[in-house]
């Protein structure tokens, strides 16, 4: 097995792609969607090691994605709301971040998270 050269352990990138998958699962979960799917991945581009999650989702606004990552904020009730400000939080510490888009693919509507880390220039794959 090759271990990633990343600039966090492998498991606080398990951990923080968790809590996307976790989410990930639990909207889908909670619709009457058809077709139900998680699309979930790894690449580098750019400078960076993106790790992401993308599932069959309604179109998000600016305004409500922005409300996602409010501590304590959850649609799915009290106690909730932590995963995301904890992950923004930390990627902000690593000069990373964390990106939210709607994309279309094959004429499926998804909400795409990606953890954005700077490549580990010390190492390389």
């Amino acid at each position: 097995m090759i271990a990633l050269p990343l600039i966090v352990s492998e498991y606080e990138i398990i951990e923080m792609w968790g809590v996307l998958i976790d989410n990930a699962l639990e909207a889908l979960l909670e619709t009457d969607y058809e077709k139900k799917k998680i699309i979930i991945g790894y690449k580098r581009e750019d400078g960076w090691d993106i790790f992401y999650v993308s599932n069959i989702s309604i179109f998000y606004s600016r305004e409500e994605i922005d409300k996602f990552f409010q501590r304590n904020y959850s649609s799915k009730g009290f106690g909730r709301g932590i995963g995301l400000d904890k992950i923004r939080k930390k990627l902000k510490q690593l000069d990373g971040g964390i990106k939210v888009e709607n994309k279309m693919e094959n004429g499926d509507q998804y909400l795409e998270f990606s953890i954005m880390l700077p490549q580990n220039n010390s190492c390389h794959i």
